[in-house]
């Protein structure tokens, strides 16, 4: 499915299987959907369309094991879409993020390699999410960022060669457990705002700078701990 004016495959109001397809060279998304449920879309590539790789607009389903590489604007873009499903995909070279998940709750990003995507590895924003066994790796800017996002888990990632920092957050009451976060070109976390997060029981090394850093008064002014 390529060279068309507009999106590659499209699905709106409904419900699709997209299984199989090569989607490339598409001038707007290779897949979008939107206000659509119990979609599946698996074992796709995903490559080279102008807008970006996979849209999903105010709609639930699960992405699994696709191939979403070198697009112009975001891999995976969740936006307004809640309980998705994002695993064992890969997603690499996008020149923007690899997955943007905006103003979206419940859904879970696990199992994926996400490396070399030019403004980060994963974003939520004004939302919540589940990122567990994800390898952020690689990415020419932050592995994972959280914007003005509360009650997020993030756990059992390796996060690492990232060119800024690891994890950056920017919310509240956000878990950050049982990860390896090492190798990024600023501190391995970085609060910048917010209180009540937790940063637990993490593999923390040879990052740039800090391996947890606190901007002033956030987490009820708590001072990183000792080493």
């Amino acid at each position: 499915v390529g060279t068309n004016n507009g999106n590659g495959l499209i699905l709106f109001n409904g419900t699709g299987t997209f299984s199989g397809n090569t989607i490339t060279a598409n001038t707007g998304f290779g897949i979008f959907i939107d206000s659509s449920a119990a979609n599946q879309i698996n074992n796709n590539i995903v490559g080279t369309n102008a807008l970006g790789g996979i849209s999903i607009s105010n709609s639930t389903g699960s992405l699994i094991e696709n191939t979403v590489t070198q697009n112009q604007g975001v891999g995976i873009f969740l936006n307004s879409a809640s309980g998705n499903t994002l695993s064992g995909n890969t997603v690499s070279e996008n020149s923007g993020q690899g997955i943007s998940d905006s103003a979206g709750t419940g859904n879970q990003i696990s199992n994926n390699t996400i490396g070399a995507n030019t403004l980060g590895g994963i974003s939520v924003s004004t939302g919540s999410a589940t990122i567990d066994g994800n390898i952020v790796s690689g990415n020419l800017s932050f592995g994972i960022s959280l914007v003005s996002s509360n009650s997020n888990i993030i756990s059992e990632n390796e996060i690492s060669e990232n060119t800024s920092e690891g994890i950056i957050i920017n919310g509240n009451s956000n878990n950050v457990s049982n990860n390896s976060i090492f190798n990024n070109g600023a501190p391995g976390v970085f609060i910048a705002s917010g209180n009540n997060n937790s940063i637990l029981s993490n593999s923390i090394y040879n990052n740039t700078s800090l391996g947890i850093e606190l901007a002033a008064g956030v987490n009820d002014s708590q001072v990183y701990p000792p080493i």
